[in-house]
């Protein structure tokens, strides 16, 4: 049968996560399904859709989600007639597993699987879709129940005596003779001969089954799944619903289910449109013993992680080489060069000067290919490294021809001066301080898990924000990387996605990097490429963030539940370990996550999943979380001494102290809001801290896409709110800033005052004071 790609991934169905392997074992199932269909075919045995798997198909189309075994019926005549065709036609490597086997096996069904063992033979995993362990389908047989009601109860009488024997019984007690009379009564009742050479709790089944029989079809109104109607007086039917099929969707086939389908599920389940993610009558997944039992015997199993302390920090991150570090070493090594020139050259030493001049424009042109080959050609700051090399030569040939002596030291340190501060001011402007956030998402259809944050940064302006989609592949039962999907076309049109090929995570070393895939090697179905592993994207960041792409029911934490065992694939794996914030979608489940983690390291790290796990929403509405927080305390003058010195004379009082600071912020919301109202509050604000100027400094800082976006909208606006700044700035009382980055300016300011936002939130936080301008109040 085939199935696009992406049904063999984790999904989300029904608020209930499913793996990979839970869809390569539905497909298995389907496939043994299938050769059970074509013995039928052949010798017209009627079959159904049943239990989980017919409710699967009337109410989801397939499988149940929480859901991971296959369930046919049959009338008992058909059902004897299907095991004599069965043991002789199906495929080779298959088998009829019943209770007439020499194996033995205990159950009132019969189970036809694709074999008895793990299988990693090549033809049997392309077969079964990189499915290795044995996948069966469970036949049940449906019985007739007998027209006479004192006959029936006798019988179920009986079948209550040899279960509570079989039930009870063990070998190593065959020769009691209490047990011996209870096994003489069952061959009376039964008609049957226990055979104490053979297993004797597999014959009782067996006589068990024989009760089972006794009554046929003849004048039969109801039909029972035996087992349960004895024990639990459930799962009995008129035998008119089964009179007939109809054929229903399921997953990418179809099954027949009976006529009166209706019928036969709300006796089984009553309202059985009502999701309910309990019950099963088994473990789940119905595999987890059997991959206990892989892991034993296999040196290296990957699809399951373990936990390592070394995992929760990753001491190769901050070593790296990358691109601004060597920009950082070049501007200052280049100013080192600059300053020996200039005393070598008042020394009379021109051959010096000379060398070293060499070596600055050598170094200039390693650092421009280093730019254009990380931010690609056309980088602008490489343009301006090439004036300077332009200028170094021309001071180079100057030297050379004695245009300078040794008298003329002070004019070569100024000209070295002035094209070194054009050069290391472009560069910091475009490398050193440029903040980069990169998203990588996968999955297109998950990218609106991302997209509220990416909204976000963008919006807020603190970094450069790329949206890199990457490929990823699918993955075979032996950890191999196949097939290649690759969805980058595939984003809305205003996301502007960046090739892959072209952004080099080593090199650029972004400040925060936000994933969506937290498997790493430990997916079944698909893997990213290693470079996009964590592991690796951790290196290359100074803040590594998970979010969540699955959306699920809430998970409680009620260990027994099948959705709290979903937590293993997708909460316990290392991409959430290794992750400096995972967001996840509500307060419950995070609360899950942190129990689950736990259970996982151990109680000595509950303080550290506490810290690491937060909710989406609550970090999209706080910038704080896009920043990385600082152990020392803030030193405020040690701030004040890196600004730029126009800025400090303003903050500093002729004393030497400093004034209190007070960030007044403008945004555009209010201004497209309320019009002039705002310009004029603006300008009644302004002469307002005009007043306190000797105390107080003021920085205003206003929206760096306020004047483009006026000069859309109102063109008159722009040119009555661009007198107020320039009016501003020429009074130069205060501090004018519309940078993109506002985050060095809260750390330095005492207060805040202004529009409503982020901002404001972020003083709180700090415990700061925070004022909301009244647009309507101007005194």
């Amino acid at each position: 049968m085939d199935y696009p790609h992406k049904y063999f991934e984790d999904e989300v169905r029904e608020g209930f996560y499913i793996t990979g392997e839970i869809k390569r074992a539905w497909a298995a199932q389907i496939e043994v399904l299938s050769e059970v269909d074509k013995i039928c075919r052949r010798h017209n045995i009627k079959w159904y859709a049943d239990c989980g798997t017919l409710l699967g198909t009337v109410r989801h189309k397939g499988y149940i989600p929480w859901d991971d075994d296959l369930d046919i019926c049959m009338l008992r005549d058909d059902y004897f007639k299907f095991i004599d065709f069965a043991q002789k036609e199906l495929p080779e490597g298959f088998a009829c597993l019943t209770l007439k086997d020499k194996e033995p096996f205990y159950q009132y069904l019969v189970r036809v699987t694709n074999g008895r063992r793990f299988n990693y033979d090549e033809k049997f995993l392309e077969r079964f879709y990189e499915c290795y362990y044995p996948i069966g389908v469970d036949i049940f047989p449906l019985d007739y129940v007998a027209v006479d009601e004192e006959a029936e109860n006798e019988r179920k009488a009986a079948a209550f005596d040899i279960f509570a024997i079989s039930d009870s019984f063990d070998e190593e007690s065959r020769d009691d003779e209490e047990l011996k009379e209870l096994i003489r009564s069952v061959e009376e009742v039964c008609n049957v001969k226990i055979d104490s050479s053979r297993p004797i709790r597999q014959q009782l089944y067996m006589a068990s089954e024989t009760l089972f029989t006794i009554f046929g079809s003849k004048g039969a109104k109801e039909v029972v799944l035996m087992p349960y109607w004895l024990k639990d007086n459930n799962h009995k039917y008129p035998i008119e619903c089964f009179r007939e099929t109809i054929m229903m969707p399921f997953e990418n086939t179809e099954l027949p289910v009976p006529v009166e389908y209706d019928k036969v599920l709300r006796i089984e389940y009553g309202d059985y449109m009502k999701l309910s993610k309990a019950g099963g009558v088994h473990n789940y997944p119905f595999f987890e013993q059997l991959e206990d039992i892989l892991i034993e015997k296999v040196d290296t199993y990957y699809f399951r992680y373990t936990f390592k302390p070394d995992d929760l920090e990753n001491e190769e991150r901050k070593t790296g080489d990358y691109t601004k570090k060597q920009v950082i070493n070049y501007i200052n090594m280049t100013k080192e060069a600059h300053g020996a020139i200039v005393i070598t050259a008042a020394q009379g030493d021109i051959e010096t000067s000379c060398n070293l001049l060499v070596a600055c424009q050598e170094s200039t042109i390693n650092i421009g290919e280093l730019l254009e080959k990380t931010y690609g050609e056309g980088f602008g700051a490489v343009s301006v490294l090439e004036e300077y090399c332009e200028s170094v030569y021309q001071l180079y040939q100057a030297l050379l021809n004695g245009e300078f002596g040794s008298s003329d030291a002070e004019g070569i340190a100024l000209f070295l001066d002035d094209i070194y501060n054009k050069m290391k001011d472009i560069l910091e402007k475009d490398v050193v301080n440029k903040k980069e956030m990169v998203f990588i998402p996968y999955r297109a259809d998950y990218w609106k898990s991302m997209e509220p944050m990416w909204k976000k940064a963008v919006d807020e302006d603190v970094y450069d924000v790329y949206v890199v989609p990457v490929p990823y592949y699918k993955k075979t039962a032996r950890s191999e990387l196949s097939d290649m999907y690759f969805e980058g076309g595939e984003y809305p049109e205003y996301v502007n996605v960046t090739d892959y090929n072209t952004y080099d995570f080593a090199r650029r070393h972004p400040d925060v990097i936000v994933t969506m895939n937290p498997f790493d090697e430990c997916n079944y179905t698909i893997s990213l490429s290693r470079e996009h592993y964590s592991k690796i994207l951790k290196k290359y960041t100074e803040k590594l963030i998970y979010i969540s792409p699955y959306t699920v029911d809430e998970i409680g934490l009620d260990k027994e539940s099948k959705a709290w065992k979903t937590l293993d694939y997708f909460c316990a794996v290392p991409g959430v370990v290794r992750a400096d914030r995972v967001l996840v979608q509500s307060e419950q489940m995070r609360e899950s996550y942190i129990e689950r983690l736990t259970d996982m390291s151990g109680e000595e790290y509950r303080n550290i999943w506490e810290e690491k796990v937060g909710v989406l929403e609550k970090d999209v509405d706080n910038p704080e979380y896009f920043e990385d927080e600082e152990d020392k305390p803030f030193d405020k003058a040690e701030a004040i001494s890196n600004l730029p010195e126009s800025w400090r004379k303003i903050i500093t009082k002729p004393d030497g102290t400093f004034k209190k600071i007070v960030l007044y912020n403008t945004g555009i919301a209010y201004m497209a809001q309320y019009g002039e109202k705002v310009i004029d509050k603006i300008s009644n604000s302004l002469d307002v801290f005009k007043e306190s100027k000797d105390d107080i400094t003021l920085i205003w800082y206003a929206n760096p896409h306020l004047m483009r976006t006026l000069k859309k909208v109102d063109l008159r606006l722009r040119d009555k709110y661009n007198k107020v700044v320039e009016k501003y700035k020429s009074e130069a009382w205060g501090i004018f800033d519309d940078s993109h980055d506002y985050s060095d300016i809260v750390n330095l300011c005492d207060a805040y005052y202004g529009d409503p936002g982020n901002i404001p939130h972020v003083f709180r936080d700090m415990k700061k004071p925070a004022m909301i301008q009244a647009i309507d109040i101007l005194n």
